[in-house]
């Protein structure tokens, strides 16, 4: 994967929207409901607008996986003094507490048949942004993924 172009203004806030928007059939399918929170104005980032939709799709598309009864999807944003904070959560499976250490490492998988690719690019676009990224996951409750990104000043 190149560099990233970071070089604009982009508000998180609808990329995020465009994001979950993009996944409206999938989770209508899968009985996945929805929920957003957001600021009520824009949360400008310098970044680059396809890698973190990028990065947001991976982590929704994992949520729908974690998800195979039906669920909810909550994705939220906020502005934090000087950092956008992102959260993508699921009430799916969870993730077991032996995982989470080597979670971002590529090639690491707990599905079958997966690459172990999708957070470890995440992570990498994240670390392009100069943001941290942190899992929280409670095994049969569901995982919380939390981005925190500097704002465009």
């Amino acid at each position: 994967m190149g560099e990233a172009q970071i070089e604009q203004a982009v508000d998180v806030q609808q990329v995020l929207l465009d994001t979950v928007s993009l996944l409206s059939n999938e989770c209508l399918k899968r009985d996945v409901h929805v929920t957003k929170q957001f600021d009520p104005e824009p949360v400008f980032l310098t970044a680059d607008p396809a890698a973190l939709k990028q990065a947001f799709l991976n982590l929704c598309l994992n949520a729908l996986d974690a998800m195979d009864k039906g669920g909810t999807l909550s994705v939220s944003s906020q502005l934090e003094e000087t950092v956008a904070v992102i959260r993508i959560s699921d009430t799916g499976s969870g993730i077991p507490q032996e995982h989470l250490a080597t979670l971002f490492d590529p090639f690491f998988s707990t599905k079958q048949g997966g690459m172990g690719l999708g957070l470890a690019v995440v992570k990498q676009i994240v670390n392009q942004h100069l943001g941290v990224i942190t899992v929280d996951s409670n095994v049969g409750y569901g995982t919380t993924f939390e981005i925190r990104l500097p704002h465009a000043v």
